[in-house]
């Protein structure tokens, strides 16, 4: 029995945030309400994805297991002032604030995953993986999710029964099913209670519900089931 044991990470991130800022001019210099304006739109975002993987190999299969982890900060800002001094590039050197607009939001995922091949004589082949992923998108009682495949291969060539027949190069019999998950529902907050802010009331704050909570909301899942069959002819 022949045995391989190791571990090979690799990482991918930004070494620094990726910031964006700029200070523009709105309408070559001038506002819809015909003063002169400055716009400054800056804009963060930090994405981490490192991976750790463990692997063992012997002569009956090839086993993997591993973790992956991903992290995602976003962060923008918008905001307009008008009656400016002119040729200033700067907020400061605005008199009335007209707009100002800015949300953030974080993504995390985590999974640990495993897979097991497993070949008996060159005729029995079998093959399963199994992962539990959890996602930031989903409230922390339903953020787990479990997937896996099973797969099977069987060579009837290989069989003593087909060995004398000739025309038949090779003959093979295969199935799998298989579970697979997504997370992008188009939200990062799905299972939250929202409220929007932007209906002032004179000068104080006013809000209206905009979603309502739904911590049951989990995972999408897809099955899927194949079979067939591969054949070679002399």
């Amino acid at each position: 029995l022949s045995q391989q044991i190791g571990v090979s990470p690799w990482y991918w991130w930004a070494d620094a945030p990726i910031i964006k800022h700029d200070a523009v001019y709105i309408n070559n210099g001038v506002y819809t309400d015909g003063e002169p304006a400055v716009r400054y739109r800056g804009i963060f975002l930090n994405d981490e994805a490192p991976c750790l993987t463990t692997w063992v190999k012997n002569t009956f299969g090839t086993n993997y297991g591993g973790h992956e982890f991903y992290a995602k900060q976003y962060n923008y800002l918008d905001a307009t002032k008008t009656n400016i001094v002119d040729g200033m590039f700067e907020l400061n050197a605005g008199a009335t604030i007209s707009d100002v607009s800015g949300y953030s939001y974080k993504y995390r995922v985590e999974s640990w995953l495993g897979r097991i091949n497993y070949n008996f004589d060159n005729k029995y082949y079998f093959s399963t993986s199994f992962r539990r992923d959890a996602s930031s998108r989903f409230h922390k009682d339903n953020r787990w999710g479990t997937f896996w495949s099973v797969g099977g291969n069987w060579r009837v060539k290989q069989e003593a029964f087909l060995a004398d027949v000739e025309w038949l190069d090779n003959l093979s019999v295969k199935a799998s099913y298989g579970e697979q998950g997504n997370d992008n529902i188009g939200s990062y907050f799905a299972w939250q209670s929202l409220y929007s802010l932007s209906y002032a009331n004179g000068n104080n704050l006013g809000a209206l519900i905009s979603t309502l909570e739904n911590k049951n909301i989990s995972w999408e899942k897809n099955g899927n089931f194949n079979i067939g069959a591969d054949a070679t002819f002399l």
